[in-house]
């Protein structure tokens, strides 16, 4: 929760906000923050978007881990952040850009030591994740405190699997590389394969009971007691408008 100290301040500031919203449009600055990785996508299509509209604006982008950027939005650093939604906040005030499924990425010859089959509703293969308890995979995991990671643990804990071997990677592009080349098996959300570089590809299959059971949400949030000026709202639905990844 916010003292009552930071939240006269944050009141006041709003009021300025408030107050110089009129000439936005003549000048002023937004600051947006996003996770490295994902700003590899958004931030050429949301900043070319948005400069067309308001020219004479300044975007500052802040590129920083989730976590990072959540303390930098209450504290008043950044307008509004873009991060995979692993938890709720009272706090904040979510606006989902795209709902990304959780699928598993694994090499050829990992691929092959399953069963997938074709399942409506699925856009990949379709695999039984209990199937991973009886092999002594590697498994190819992020920092705790990436929400990918976070729900990773939740995943393994339903399927009530102990990988007997982790490898500890904070890159997401270099932990599906690695999940190519055949290191181990890597879970996160489906938006990653369309940044990878690599020449190997990875296998990837679907899971879950239901193809809504694992979702991470992409979202921009705001703080609930920060003035949401027309600047940020436009930016927001422009993200909304303009950021598809297939």
């Amino acid at each position: 929760m916010i003292d009552n100290g930071e939240q006269l301040l944050r009141i006041r500031n709003n009021i300025e906000q408030e107050l110089n919203d009129i000439k936005t449009f003549r000048g002023g600055k937004v600051t947006i923050g996003c996770t490295i990785i994902r700003g590899i996508s958004l931030y050429p299509i949301l900043y070319s978007s948005f400069k067309q509209i308001y020219p004479r604006v300044e975007l500052i982008c802040i590129e920083d881990t989730a976590q990072n950027l959540e303390k930098r939005l209450f504290e008043g650093e950044i307008d509004v952040i873009f991060i995979n939604q692993a938890e709720i906040s009272e706090d904040i005030k979510y606006t989902t850009l795209i709902a990304d499924p959780m699928v598993l990425f694994v090499s050829e010859d990992i691929a092959k030591l399953f069963s997938p089959i074709n399942k409506h509703g699925y856009k990949y293969p379709w695999v039984d994740l209990a199937q991973l308890r009886n092999h002594d995979f590697t498994f190819i995991r992020n920092s705790t405190e990436q929400h990918n990671e976070r729900v990773t643990q939740r995943i393994l804990k339903e399927y009530h699997i102990q990988p007997k071997s982790n490898i500890k990677i904070k890159n997401q592009l270099t932990a599906i590389n690695m999940a190519a080349a055949g290191c181990g098996i890597y879970i996160a959300t489906e938006y990653f394969m369309y940044n990878i570089a690599s020449e190997k590809k990875p296998t990837i299959f679907s899971f879950g009971k239901s193809n809504q059971q694992y979702i991470m949400n992409f979202v921009a949030a705001v703080s609930k007691y920060s003035y949401q000026s027309t600047l940020i709202s436009s930016l927001i639905e422009i993200a909304q408008n303009a950021y598809h990844y297939e």
